[in-house]
């Protein structure tokens, strides 16, 4: 059996939510109110997550796709579960294309869209091969270069004068 450490699970978990909504901020058109749009999509995946654990919890020892069966019969569970994959495929055919797109545009711009696309995908099913061990190392190198990433940013924000709002003008 395998078995990753609460780290791992919470860095894994932690990277999974910040997703690329950092590399494109889906929450830019809001303005001064996008932290409100970022906290409210923060705790529903919270809370997605929190009914993935639930379901795991009553259903020891299943796979996520013979979880729904279990829950839900054999007529209503089983296309779900044939369902599920479908999404799981589709939300990474997404995420290859928004990180094509942002490589071919801000990165390399005479790159074709079909390698920098293949290269991706060749290295999420390398990943996905791996397994969730190899994933949850990853996660738990990547972590704090992320958290790293984060604060520093931050303290380049408060230094250079950026945080326009009045609770937030003191410099350094």
């Amino acid at each position: 059996m395998l078995i990753i450490s609460n780290y791992q699970l919470f860095a894994i978990t932690f990277i999974f939510q910040l997703g690329t909504t950092i590399i494109f901020g889906f929450g830019g058109s809001a303005g001064r109110d996008a932290w409100i749009g970022e906290l409210i999509s923060c705790g529903v995946g919270a809370l997605i997550i929190l009914i993935y654990i639930a379901l795991m919890k009553l259903n020891p020892g299943l796979t996520l796709v013979q979880w729904f069966p279990a829950q839900f019969g054999t007529w209503i569970g089983t296309p779900v579960s044939f369902l599920y994959p479908l999404l799981f495929i589709y939300v990474g055919g997404r995420i290859i294309a928004d990180v094509r797109d942002m490589v071919s545009t801000a990165l390399l711009p005479d790159t074709p869209y079909v390698l920098t696309a293949g290269l991706f995908a060749v290295i999420l099913a390398y990943c996905v091969y791996g397994g969730i061990a190899s994933v949850s190392r990853l996660g738990e190198i990547f972590l704090p270069i992320v958290l790293i990433l984060f604060g520093l940013e931050v303290i380049l924000l408060f230094w250079f004068g950026r945080f326009t709002s009045p609770l937030f003008t003191a410099r350094f």
